[in-house]
Order: C-alpha cells, then sequence, then structure tokens
C-alpha cells in the first residue's frame, strides 16, 4: 500500500483526466490548493472548501485522506454496513 505523502503528492500532480460522465476536462487537480489570508485549503469535487492548514504538503495530506475516506465501498463491504445497519 502506498504511503499516504506518496498519495498525496501523486493526486497533486497526476494530469487530470475526465471522470465518469465529464465530457471534458476543465481544471487540473493542482487548481483543487489554494492559498489565502496566510493558510492553505482545498476544494473537494462538490466545492466544499477545506481547510484550513499551515502548509500546502499538509493540505496535500488532508486531501489524501479525504478521498481515501469518502470512496465508494466495494460491493462486500456496502453488505457489511447494511447488515449491520438492521
Amino acid at each position: 500500500m502506498p504511503s499516504l505523502q506518496a498519495s498525496a503528492t501523486a493526486a497533486a500532480t497526476a494530469p487530470a483526466s475526465p471522470r465518469c460522465g465529464e465530457m471534458q476536462v476543465l481544471h487540473t487537480r493542482s487548481d483543487r490548493f489554494f492559498h489565502q489570508d496566510g493558510h492553505w485549503y482545498f476544494m473537494t469535487r462538490e466545492g466544499t472548501r477545506m481547510g484550513p492548514f499551515d502548509d500546502k504538503a499538509e493540505a496535500q495530506l488532508a486531501l489524501a485522506y479525504f478521498v481515501e475516506r469518502t470512496q465508494w465501498p466495494d460491493t462486500r463491504a456496502l453488505r457489511q454496513y447494511i447488515e449491520g445497519c438492521h
């Protein structure tokens, strides 16, 4: 399993490619990060500003963590979750 630091760096520097349902690439992934009032932030795909972070590296790590935690579960994990709710 790649480290969180490696995942953050790869996510921040990877060329943008269309996602499911996207007709064309509008922004590069690095457009997610911005510096404002001495702090770093990233934007989610939904347009939510996340932060503040002390530096860009911290924002990159937070984005990698956020993406890792918001992945749609595989079928097995989803079934286990649903069964646990009943």
